[in-house]
């Protein structure tokens, strides 16, 4: 649907928002999009009604332009930069490590130990009656 005229006309500083009323049965704003050239404005309705185009002028913000300061460069004294000592004593653990269930790999252990033992023992009694 084309726009008149005068509702194209948006002052400097100034953005214009459009929207379309549906009035069929009370009012609904039904979704629009303004053409690449301003000039239009489209929408899609399913019913025989009459639309309303509506806008809403926004004075737009001037944006402050960031002011940037050069920040200070960090001085650092030597007494701030730890020695290897101080390092290897801070990094020394206290207290003891939590119980957990590492000792599983252990019983593996030894139940594969027995497994295999159980195996061989097994093959030499049946060696054994064979050659009875």
């Amino acid at each position: 649907m084309a726009l008149p005229e005068d509702a194209t006309t948006v002052d400097e500083g100034t953005t214009r928002e459009y929207s379309v009323v549906r009035e069929h049965d009370g009012y609904e704003v039904i979704n629009s999009i303004l053409s690449e050239n301003g000039l239009n404005i489209l929408f899609k309705s399913d019913k025989f009604s009459k639309f309303i185009i509506s806008y809403v002028d926004t004075a737009l913000q001037p944006s402050p332009e960031p002011s940037v300061e050069p920040s200070p460069e960090p001085s650092v004294e030597p007494s701030a930069i730890p020695t290897p000592e101080q390092k290897n004593e801070d990094s020394k653990a206290v207290g003891s490590n939590p119980i957990t269930s590492d000792d599983i790999v252990i019983w593996m252990i030894i139940f594969g130990i027995t497994t295999i033992a159980y195996i061989i023992i097994n093959k030499k009694d049946q060696k054994g009656k064979r050659a009875k």
